[in-house]
């Protein structure tokens, strides 16, 4: 396992194209996606370009706070009507059950942008991941390979990547299924353990789809769905070493945000702007990085687990 993910590592550093290509996707898409919003946002540093694993190419939050804040005007208008006509009619009993299932619909709603809004942030991965890989399995580079492999791969990993949606899906409507129940029988208790059972579902499917792409690659097949089958195969025949890589890796890419969010961003000082956006990008490119490790190292495992030696 350490082989392989030291494997992984290095070759996301000894091949660069892959890198560049997706740090000037990535930068670009922000570029783009920002920039409307820019000037009406809070001017401070946990505004950045890149905006975290689930939305890289732009800001949620720049999106999400307009909706949040006309939800709160229209809320206050509403209580301040209701409070003049309170004399002049009686008002009904707030229905607990309504107010429950609006606030599951909002957050449905949100929980939806902030997917397809995260997949559609996935397309360049999709895109130059076929390349990648195979640039990977080779252990060479050459630009007619790697473009090969990048339009090779291209459907069948946006297949992937809507099944991908599709399960992620299923997982926020089974979350907010469970808040809604926790909150009608007033379960509070359950919540954090439930939270948890969630995120484990989360990390199993990205899993299984990662090794799924790295699998096609190695075995050449275009069909997701084998891919797919050989993908939870391979990870209950060797469960430790699939999931103790993939967790490092994993890790290994979160602590990148964390480190960022909470302790080198704080130490720039506010009129340091360019400072601050060369910071802020270097560690971009870091976490990039990170993903094309995972993708080596899972890549790798396989190949010195399952491949004939």
């Amino acid at each position: 396992m350490l082989r392989s993910i030291i494997r992984g590592s290095i070759n996301a550093v000894r091949f660069p194209a892959p890198l560049i290509l997706l740090f000037g996707a990535y930068l670009l898409g922000a570029l783009v996606f920002t920039l409307p919003f820019f000037s009406g946002l809070n001017q401070t540093l946990r505004y950045r370009l890149a905006a975290n694993e689930m939305a890289r190419t732009f800001d949620i939050i720049s999106l999400i706070e307009p909706l949040l804040g006309s939800a709160y005007s229209a809320n206050s208008d509403a209580l301040a009507n209701s409070a003049a006509d309170a004399d002049m009619a009686a008002q009904p009993t707030p229905d607990e059950s309504a107010i429950m299932i609006g606030l599951v619909t909002m957050a449905a709603f949100v929980a939806a942008l902030a997917l397809g809004l995260a997949m559609a942030s996935s397309i360049p991965n999709v895109l130059l991941g076929g390349g990648a890989l195979c640039v990977y399995a080779d252990g060479r580079f050459t630009w007619r390979r790697f473009l090969w492999g990048c339009w090779h791969w291209a459907l069948p990993f946006l297949a992937l990547l809507f099944f991908f949606g599709l399960a992620v899906s299923l997982i926020i409507l089974l979350g907010l299924a469970v808040m809604l129940l926790i909150g009608l029988f007033d379960l509070g208790v359950l919540l954090l353990p439930c939270l948890f059972v969630l995120l484990g579902l989360y990390f199993a499917v990205a899993m299984l789809f990662d090794y799924a792409r790295a699998i096609a690659v190695c075995q050449n097949r275009r069909n997701i769905f084998w891919a797919l089958a050989r993908s939870v195969r391979f990870v209950f025949r060797s469960p430790a070493q699939a999931l103790g890589l993939y967790g490092l890796m994993t890790v290994l890419g979160y602590l990148l945000i964390v480190v960022y969010n909470f302790i080198v961003a704080p130490l720039i000082p506010f009129g340091w702007a360019l400072v601050a956006i060369g910071v802020q990008q270097t560690f971009v490119a870091a976490q990039l990085w990170a993903r094309l490790a995972r993708w080596g190292a899972v890549l790798a495992l396989y190949q010195s687990e399952s491949l004939p030696k």
